[in-house]
């Protein structure tokens, strides 16, 4: 029995448990979280991971090789030009014999060899012992006896190291062997018209000659082989391989480097070995077709290997390099309505398009795949509606996005859903809820968080405050880091999760627990992934992050067009008989989709989302071309289902056809709106295709081509002004946060500007950084969520120089608030912001500021952070006495205000003035235009404002007036 004592402490400890619990079920990362705790009732990844206590972090997931972590042994591995497979005897090696047609075109695993340990007779299962960035090594054990096998994508060998026993390899039929015999040092031999060396250390013995079976006699204190597949059987390219066959690889890494001014992507593949015997580190690699192909930065070997993935040419050494060119993206395409081409969209019909999109049933739920695409359609129309100045839509989705991404951001105690789940064991965060099997078998990451951080790029766009670390961008991040992770000192999540750097695209399956290896379906997805990183890297300023969108987007790229598009014509096998492949996978192509859809389906899966990143597509456009038509062949005509998909790609290669095809009585597939759509064609029909001969020295640019007329668009990211130059020596000047558009004045000249004496709303800015708005106690909306080096932009008018009382209408519950009021660049007053006791308790504070006359942008600059602004107002207090009885104020080279202090006999009613404008002031003043002067009472003089002004090149300036047409009166000022 418990005494009342013990009792009362099991008490405190519950308390103290639950309180604990409660606070530790969230990791908080800045105003996000996530949890630490599984969901209840929700699926996870299996507890059991098939690895060694050697490889220690996040568990690398989505590869080629990655069911030797979900399984006792393996599935088939596909590395090319080798396959391999983790059997209970040890490891098969093989070469995929090429066949197949009409569905799919197979290369799949064939077990030519095994690689076996003499003094081993069953590995209790295979374990991966060290994953690099595309090698994998494979520990198979019983007790003190194993076999570790280093896989290296690419490479013609295999390297293994053995204990406790010899290499055995078990042949599926008698070899032929070409070249050596019981006592040499390494063998070559032929299996079904595949040749392999077999190379051993230096005394190494075999027994078996002859039979299937063959052992190798390792000499003392060498416990290694390498296994290579040759492209012939000659006996000289044997030895070229045994010359390269004991520089063992250790270890393999991508680095990548965007080179803004020359927009290139420029890649390296670095390669670690450890020679085994001789003193030859180099190493051969074969090299896919995106990787040789139009690359003079390579000098191929003579042999190759035809594969599934087309013709793999080698190279030896231990590095090589890629350059690609990178082509932009952008966040939108711009508002072509004001271009000259004919074409561009009507405005009052996307306005409605988008009154439509808003008023569609949104809750923020679902799983993590469908709430995703209605979040990229929602992203996609933003700055549509913003083009139109559809202020409510605009309003309506931009708040649907934060809402909805702040609540995924945050995990509370007892929540299940809506949130992400870190799982410490596998090293990766999880959406609830899942679909698709994103939780239990980690599949499709990219494609569904991809749409996440869209829609968080938009927002970051338009608010950098809500996109720092401290807010909610801390949580996008990890999200980014979950599928591509760039960062190799993070051990949270692995690097490059879904990402194949040595096969240039991304895999689908987290398990890859399939005989024909992992796969991806919509490459497209990949793509949009990429998009979004490069967004959110340049709207938040952080380079490393946008590079590495640019190195995904623009490598994956390069191989869409060589794997699934077959761009060049030389990756698919006739015998395949289809145009595209609408799924890859380790050892096939297919034309076949995960569901039971139709033709269009199976055509448009690598086409959606449709976002200007899929301009890509067009770098090939007769593929377009060649995918529509396959497409409507088999559908016995125009498509049924995802039209506006089809007719959006199509428009990349003829604009006004697709234009054309589409109407609005079309369903949008899930992830469109027909705002989108129609923004789409009809700014393609104005723009043309895009023009890839033309690139820019800035991330988020695009050049079109309708018929030789080129328009360049470039998005300025920055708070900066930003002169973008393109290859062909066009400029284009883009104002801060704006898109520049050739032809169309950027941004739009102001027809409202505030008027000062007067009083402007803090929320009717021109331009801002970081902050945001909110509903306001006093009416209206105010700015809030300052932190410092935020700002707002007002473009005023001030109709009168002097000294202005300047009133802040402001409220904070801290006491750390700053104003810095600057003219132009200049700081006229700082004003401390005082505690007044709460977000919404609002205080007037004050500070007078010597104001000149005319137009001028006046920035409110928090130098000091945390407090809110509801407006700001300016009284006149006083003018300065003129220091002359007259005078030029300076405006601009075509605009000057003349006045004079003295009226002279002339009255209010006929004061008028001459200007001359020249280096010669011996000027006929009866050959001058007259201008009657107005009466300003408050400083009491006559004034002028002379706007059209034009300068001949003399120097001083000089201005004549006459107040009352006597040439004797006149008076003299110089500039």
């Amino acid at each position: 029995m418990f005494t009342k004592q013990a009792l009362n402490m099991v008490l405190v400890l519950v308390m103290i448990m639950t309180l604990c619990t409660s606070s530790l079920f969230a990791a908080n990362v800045g105003m996000g979280s996530y949890t630490e705790y599984l969901p209840a009732g929700e699926e996870h990844p299996p507890e059991t991971i098939y690895k060694t206590t050697n490889l220690t972090g996040a568990v690398p997931t989505n590869s080629w090789e990655s069911s030797i972590l979900w399984e006792q042994y393996s599935q088939p591995i596909f590395s090319h030009p080798l396959t391999f497979k983790a059997v209970e005897s040890g490891l098969e090696i093989g070469t995929p014999r090429l066949g197949g047609g009409g569905i799919a075109y197979f290369g799949s695993h064939i077990a030519d060899i095994t690689l076996e340990n003499s003094s081993m007779a069953t590995a209790v299962d295979a374990r991966a012992d060290k994953i690099t960035d595309w090698t994998t090594d494979v520990l198979m054990a019983d007790g003190s006896n194993n076999i570790k096998a280093t896989l290296v994508k690419g490479s013609p060998y295999v390297y293994a190291t053995f204990a406790g026993g010899n290499p055995v390899l078990e042949f599926r039929e008698s070899p032929v062997i070409f070249y050596g015999g019981s006592n040499s040092q390494y063998l070559g031999i032929t299996i079904g018209g595949v040749s392999y060396g077999l190379f051993a250390p230096a005394g190494s013995t075999w027994n078996g000659i002859g039979t299937t079976r063959l052992t190798c006699n390792l000499p003392t204190g060498r416990n290694y082989v390498s296994i290579a597949t040759l492209p012939d059987n000659s006996v000289s390219t044997l030895n070229y391989f045994k010359d390269h066959a004991y520089a063992f690889v250790t270890d393999t890494k991508v680095s990548w480097h965007y080179d803004e001014n020359s927009s290139q992507l420029i890649t390296n593949f670095d390669l670690t070995t450890s020679v085994k015997e001789g003193s030859n580190s180099n190493t051969i690699m074969a090299l896919y077709p995106h990787q040789w192909r139009n690359n003079s930065l390579i000098s191929p070997l003579g042999y190759s290997y035809n594969t599934l993935r087309g013709t793999m040419k080698t190279v030896a050494g231990t590095s090589f390099q890629t350059r690609y060119t990178y082509n932009g993206v952008l966040p939108s395409f711009p508002d072509v309505a004001d271009l000259s081409n004919p074409g561009s969209f009507d405005a009052n019909t996307l306005s409605g398009y988008l009154n439509e999109l808003a008023n569609e049933e949104f809750t923020g739920s679902g799983n993590t795949y469908w709430l995703g695409k209605t979040l990229g359609k929602i992203a996609s129309a933003l700055p549509l509606a913003e083009q139109v100045n559809n202020g409510t839509v605009a309003s309506t989705l931009e708040n649907r996005l934060r809402s909805t991404l702040e609540d995924w951001f945050t995990a509370s105690s007892g929540e299940s859903q809506n949130l992400f789940y870190y799982d410490n064991n596998w090293g990766t965060l999880i959406g609830y809820p899942d679909s698709y099997y994103t939780a239990d078998q980690l599949n499709d990451h990219h494609f569904h968080y991809a749409y996440f951080i869209h829609a968080a790029a938009q927002i970051a766009l338009r608010d950098s405050y809500w996109a720092s670390d401290s807010q909610w961008g801390g949580m996008v991040k990890k999200v980014i880091k979950d599928f591509a992770n760039w960062d190799r000192n993070d051990n949270q999540f692995p690097f490059l999760r879904s990402f194949d750097p040595y096969e240039g695209h991304s895999w689908a399956s987290g398990h890859a627990q399939f005989a024909d290896g992992n796969n991806q379906e919509s490459s497209s997805e990949g793509i949009n992934a990429a998009q979004a990183i490069i967004l959110w890297g340049e709207a938040t300023n952080n380079t490393e992050i946008r590079d590495l969108g640019i190195y995904l987007y623009t490598t994956a790229s390069e191989a869409i067009h060589n794997y699934w598009f077959d761009s060049y014509g030389d990756v698919f096998n006739p015998a395949y008989g289809h145009e595209i492949a609408s799924m890859v996978w380790g050892a096939k192509y297919s034309h076949e989709i995960w569901w039971a859809g139709g033709d269009e389906e199976v055509h448009g899966i690598n086409l959606l989302p449709m976002t200007v990143a899929s301009i890509h597509l067009a770098k090939h456009p007769n593929a377009i071309k060649v995918n529509y038509d396959e497409m409507v062949a088999e559908n016995g005509g125009d498509p049924d289902t995802w039209a506006d998909i089809h007719y959006m790609a199509y428009a990349l290669y003829d604009p006004s056809t697709a234009l054309n095809k589409w109407s609005d009585a079309i369903i949008p597939e899930a992830g469109e709106s027909k705002a989108h759509t129609y923004h789409w064609l009809h700014s393609l029909n104005t723009m043309g295709t895009p023009d890839f001969t033309v690139t820019a020295d800035t991330p988020l640019y695009g050049v079109f081509d309708n018929n030789g007329i080129k328009t360049y668009i470039a998005y300025n990211a920055s708070n900066l002004w930003k002169t973008v130059n393109f290859s062909d020596g066009t400029t284009l000047d883009v104002a801060p946060y704006a898109m520049g558009i050739s032809g169309v004045t950027t941004p739009p000249p102001s027809t409202d500007n505030h008027l000062i004496p007067g009083k402007i709303e803090a929320e009717d800015y021109d331009n801002m950084s970081g902050i945001d708005t909110e509903s306001c106690s006093e009416g209206g909306e105010n700015v809030g969520w300052i932190e410092v080096g935020d700002w707002m932009d007002y473009t005023v008018d001030v109709e009168t120089a002097g000294t202005y009382t300047v009133e802040y209408r402001v409220a904070s519950p801290q006491d750390t608030g700053e104003i810095e009021l600057q003219s132009n660049g200049d700081v006229l007053a700082t004003t401390a912001i005082p505690n007044t006791g709460d977000w919404q308790a609002w205080t007037t504070v004050t500070v007078e500021v010597d104001l000149t006359a005319g137009e001028q942008t006046l920035r409110l600059y928090a130098s000091g952070q945390q407090f809110n602004i509801n407006w700001v107002k300016f009284t006149l207090q006083s003018v300065p006495e003129p220091t002359a009885d007259h005078g030029v104020e300076y405006i601009s080279e075509a605009e000057a205000l003349f006045w004079v202090k003295d009226g002279g006999s002339s009255g209010q009613d006929n004061g008028w003035i001459i200007v001359y404008i020249g280096d010669d002031a011996s000027t006929d003043l009866h050959s001058k235009p007259g201008y009657y002067m107005t009466y300003n009472s408050s400083l009491d003089r006559w004034e002028y404002t002379k706007n059209d002004m034009h300068h001949n090149g003399g120097e001083p300036w000089e201005y004549q007036f006459n107040l009352t047409g006597a040439i004797g009166d006149e008076y003299l000022y110089t500039h």
